[in-house]
């Protein structure tokens, strides 16, 4: 922390009324060791530095654990489903190389799952539900690598906070993108192809 208080504290002698030219005033620098002002004024006001750069982070940390995108709204899974949703990409508009040629024409599709792998297996869940949070955590899926963790409910900061593993927020343009409807699911690609299960874990049809 120490490099971060110097910082700091530069910035405190910029703009402190105490290093400020006031008119009929003058300061003999050049009888003073500069290291030796830092210094001390380091030691005399590191805690009330400190404290300031405390609350900085403790305002930062709560913006952090409040903020949330915009999200669809989900409901619990009644009964296990599998289905595999159509993830075709149509071009928007002409891809051109740096000469002007066109490599993909507007309207070209392509399936994405073509091209690229997904290295982990998603998993969504309402973090909020008692129910299917305890089943991340009997699955382990909340503190393994193989896994990344979606909330379509809860707290993602606090998620990450309890549990050590980034937890992330489902957008709505993720959800649309798999077509999620449904809490817990889970997402895996298997070859070219978009894999997702609804797993109901109670009052199931």
């Amino acid at each position: 922390m120490k490099p971060f208080v110097i910082l700091c504290l530069i910035s405190q002698l910029l703009f402190s009324e105490t290093f400020t030219f006031q008119e009929g005033k003058t300061y003999d620098f050049a009888e003073k060791n500069a290291i030796a002002d830092i210094q001390e004024h380091i030691k005399k006001n590191e805690k009330n530095i400190e404290a300031k750069i405390a609350k900085k982070q403790l305002e930062q940390k709560s913006k952090a654990r409040d903020w949330k995108p915009e999200q669809r709204k989900l409901t619990a899974a009644t009964k296990n489903k599998v289905f595999y949703p159509d993830m075709t990409y149509t071009v928007p508009e002409d891809i051109k190389d740096a000469t002007g040629r066109i490599m993909y024409a507007k309207g070209f599709k392509f399936n994405p799952a073509d091209y690229v792998h997904m290295q982990q297996e998603i998993v969504i869940i309402d973090a909020s539900n008692k129910i299917e949070l305890e089943w991340a955590k009997k699955n382990s899926y909340l503190d393994s690598a193989k896994y990344m963790v979606l909330l379509a409910g809860g707290n993602a900061f606090e998620i990450t906070e309890e549990f050590k593993k980034p937890a992330y927020y489902l957008t709505k343009e993720v959800a649309d993108k798999f077509q999620i409807q449904k809490t817990p699911s889970i997402v895996k690609q298997i070859k070219n192809k978009i894999k997702v299960s609804e797993i109901c874990l109670k009052n199931c049809q």
